[in-house]
């Protein structure tokens, strides 16, 4: 051997400048798809609202068969156990199902129907649940969308209405 002879290290930079090459070529390709991906979606929303606006601007009257359907069809309202506060996700649907009817039908007679599992509480308990459930569905419907109280009919259903408890936890409106 030669006296000062230093080795090159070449050979090592290049195998690690490929593979930064490689690694830059698949960023390059996820950074392709990403934009690809969020350009859809941007088109996607742009058809929704178009849509959406298009749903707001319906200016033409309501048909005699959404009229039957929305008469006809009964929603149910769901509680927690032993709660008769609605949540957030209950409160949406009940807005949206009276909205729908009273735009179809505002002289709508609502009958409320009151039910609680037997399977937790006792039977007493259970009653002033249904009782307290009919009530907050009759006090929201006066308060925040009109309806006068002899528009409300409410019972109080004196049995079960599924085998499952979480399902007989509510008030069905018809």
């Amino acid at each position: 051997g030669k006296t000062g002879f230093k080795r090159s290290a070449s050979a090592m930079y290049e195998s690690r400048i490929k593979d930064l090459e490689k690694a830059n070529c698949d960023l390059l390709a996820a950074r392709d798809m990403a934009q690809s991906a969020a350009d859809a979606l941007s088109e996607e929303n742009e058809n929704l609202k178009d849509a959406l606006k298009a749903m707001e601007d319906r200016t033409e009257p309501v048909q005699d068969d959404e009229k039957l359907s929305a008469d006809t069809e009964p929603v149910t309202v769901f509680f927690e156990i032993n709660q008769t506060g609605l949540t957030d996700q209950e409160r949406f649907h009940l807005d949206s199902y009276v909205k729908r009817i009273l735009k179809s039908d505002p002289d709508k007679v609502f009958t409320l129907v009151g039910y609680a599992d037997s399977e937790t509480g006792t039977p007493r308990r259970n009653e002033e649940l249904k009782n307290e459930r009919v009530m907050k569905i009759s006090d929201l419907l006066q308060s925040e969308y009109g309806v006068p109280a002899d528009r409300i009919v409410i019972k109080i259903a004196s049995d079960s209405r599924s085998e499952t408890a979480a399902l007989n936890r509510c008030v069905v409106i018809e």
